[in-house]
């Protein structure tokens, strides 16, 4: 089973079906982040979903129950699809390529800035402005707090890392000090 390939299809699936309805893909985006969010922010969820003795029936009425107010039916039937095709191992790779996919035919550039404190809405605001300005894009920006990086900032767009902590500028002295 070629993991990638699969959870690939699934992805380019669902953005098909989210075109050929018209501007249903935005909602899908929003429906998947929600989804592939609660994936990997709880941990039981996660391992509720790809427990291979749970019956698909309970996954399923699960999904229902906790996601069916808040999201469009054709996410619905997706998610039950991928869990009567036995295809929940996948399931975290199905929609982080969709959402991948997604931005990447938007143009939505994805930034993560990892900071030694908490930022304020203000300077997220900031920090997006000089962004969009720089990238010339639309971008989607997650804040994380790492204090390990001692002060300034990591800033990772696309899997490409620009590292300004303290913590990083001390590592490339030490190698310097010993090379």
């Amino acid at each position: 089973m070629n993991r990638g390939l699969i959870s690939t299809r699934y992805a380019k699936a669902l953005l098909q079906i989210g075109q050929e309805q018209g501007n249903l893909q935005h909602f899908l985006y929003d429906n998947a982040t929600k989804f592939y969010n609660a994936l990997n922010d709880t941990a039981e969820f996660d391992v509720f979903i790809k427990n291979p003795i749970i019956k698909d029936a309970q996954k399923k009425s699960m999904v229902r129950s906790v996601f069916g107010k808040m999201f469009n039916e054709t996410m619905l039937n997706f998610i039950e699809i991928i869990i009567e095709n036995r295809r929940e191992m996948l399931i975290n790779d199905i929609f982080r390529n969709f959402l991948y996919l997604y931005r990447q035919q938007q143009g939505i550039k994805s930034v993560t800035v990892v900071t030694s404190i908490s930022i304020d809405d203000n300077y997220k605001n900031q920090i997006r402005k000089i962004l969009e300005k720089k990238l010339d894009a639309e971008i989607e920006l997650e804040c994380k707090v790492d204090a390990d990086i001692i002060g300034g900032l990591i800033i990772i767009i696309d899997d490409k890392q620009a590292d300004g902590s303290i913590a990083g500028e001390l590592r490339e002295l030490k190698k310097k000090m010993i090379h």
